[in-house]
């Protein structure tokens, strides 16, 4: 067991008297020592109490029912009692000024859950014990030790192990091999020097006093499925290698070791959805791209990158799916995206330079693609966008620079089935030839406060759906009554409101 803290050996008035009787110190008492302090009722009402201390194992052991009102002493620091002694308090999450615990066994029983830990923001250091199969210990701000008894595994049945809000803390405690989950959040610390052969996911987000990563650790989790490694700025790491049971990996603002964390997802066959969270490589290596031909799911999140890989690359990726850029302030080009022969999803949002490619490949063979999901209209007046014409589903955000719908590029996606519009306040009106728009069997509009009229609308339209709508247009779509009430009664859903 790790030392103690240290403990003052007098903290203003004492009650504990020769005789071994109770002495109430008033607002002043401070410190109780010795067997008195578990037996008499009045101790459990000193609210300033800060230090119990009863240690001598050849004293008799308090009852339960005594331990049971340990959790009135809200203002303990110190709380000094045998190993036998502490597993029988209840309710040590009341004991919020704790700077240290040690020997609280984790149970399924009201009082004894890892709930317990939650409030304990004084902790400064912590030796808990259990049968639990999970384990969270969060918000303590100022803990630094996590102590046990040296080699022995105190958790013998855990599988998932939860680390949050713990910024000082500097040490783990030895886990079985048999554990499956492991999230490491705001703590500065890793395991060391342990195969965890059952490992399936691993979670290490914003730390920023993490340093380095076990390197040689990771290639001997041999169950590894999810690994995630975000927010972590201070980073370094040699040449990383991951299993190859690998399907999810998020990366991001990790420092000097981004770059070989990108590079260790060459050989990962299995890998299926790939987030890349604040990526700081201005360009995705091509010879890691092309390796990763089982990816179905990828995502460029507030990435510095500026071009997407060629279309060349693209082609190599025969499972992708789904591509979503979110908020890729540099980025300029996405030309590569119509190599993709199976990508059936995309989504842009924030992504403010994207320019209209001079050069693109032939769009008529990026036929694949189901749905559109983008925040500025204008990109559908440029290439590469400009020339799709399979879109089924298109979704835009609109807001101010959507005054008007794309017409042209409506009408040449005749397989188009669905069109949202999320806000639509700038929107003057609807296209004339919506009629013409053969396939949509959805239309739901936002936000259309402008929109007074409706022109003829398509005879395959099921649902129509326009809220926050013109007060004029409200009344001109009135059921057997407004004047554009027969552009719209062969639709069966309608809301118009």
């Amino acid at each position: 067991m790790a030392l103690m803290a240290e403990v003052p050996s007098k903290v203003g008035t004492s009650i504990c008297s020769e005789d071994g009787a109770v002495k109430d110190g008033g607002d002043d008492t401070c410190e109780c020592v010795g067997p008195v302090c578990a037996s008499d009722p009045l101790v459990y009402k000193l609210y300033h109490l800060q230090i119990m201390k009863f240690d001598d194992r050849q004293l008799a052991a308090p009852w339960k029912r005594e331990m049971d009102r340990v959790s009135n002493l809200v203002n303990l620091r110190h709380l000094h009692l045998y190993s036998g002694i502490i597993p029988m308090i209840p309710c040590v999450g009341k004991l919020t000024s704790l700077h240290e615990l040690y020997g609280f066994c984790i149970k399924q029983q009201d009082g004894y859950t890892t709930g317990e830990l939650k409030n304990l923001m004084n902790i400064h250091h912590l030796y808990v014990s259990g049968l639990d199969k999970v384990l969270e210990i969060e918000s303590m701000p100022r803990c630094l030790e996590w102590v046990g008894l040296e080699g022995k595994n105190v958790f013998p049945r855990l599988e998932m192990l939860k680390v949050r809000d713990c910024d000082a803390l500097r040490t783990l405690p030895s886990v079985p091999t048999s554990i499956r989950h492991v999230e490491i959040h705001k703590a500065e610390t890793l395991w060391q020097g342990c195969s965890l052969s059952a490992l399936e996911e691993l979670s290490i987000q914003q730390c920023p006093s993490l340093s380095c990563l076990p390197k040689d650790s990771f290639g001997s989790l041999a169950s590894l499925k999810t690994f995630k490694v975000v927010k972590c700025p201070n980073l370094r790491t040699g040449e990383i290698r991951l299993p190859p049971t690998v399907k999810y990996i998020t990366l991001g603002l990790c420092g000097e070791a981004e770059q070989p964390l990108v590079h260790s997802l060459k050989g990962l066959d299995s890998l299926v959805v790939l987030f890349l969270d604040g990526c700081a490589l201005s360009l995705f290596p091509s010879e890691v791209f092309t390796c990763l031909a089982g990816l179905t799911i990828m995502v460029f999140g507030n990435c510095a990158i500026t071009s997407l890989p060629l279309a060349e690359a693209f082609a190599t990726l025969t499972n992708l799916e789904n591509l979503s850029i979110w908020d890729c302030q540099e980025l300029v080009s996405i030309n590569g995206i119509l190599g993709s022969p199976s990508l059936l999803s995309l989504q842009i949002e924030g992504c403010n330079k994207i320019t209209a490619d001079q050069w693109v490949d032939d769009a008529a063979s990026f036929s694949s693609l189901y749905e559109l999901d983008i925040d500025n209209p204008l990109l559908l007046l440029s290439e590469p966008l400009q020339s799709i014409s399979c879109v089924k589903k298109l979704i835009i955000a609109g807001g101010p620079e959507l005054r008007y719908l794309p017409e042209d590029w409506l009408l040449q996606n005749e397989a188009l089935k669905e069109l949202k519009v999320s806000d639509a306040s700038h929107l003057i009106c609807l296209p004339p030839q919506m009629t013409s728009l053969s396939s949509v069997e959805l239309f739901d509009i936002s936000n259309a406060k402008l929109i007074q009229s409706l022109p003829d609308m398509p005879a395959s339209l099921r649902s129509l759906r326009i809220n926050d709508c013109h007060s004029e247009l409200k009344k001109r779509c009135q059921k057997n009554k407004g004047l554009d009430w027969d552009k719209i009664a062969h639709i069966c859903n309608i809301d118009i409101s």
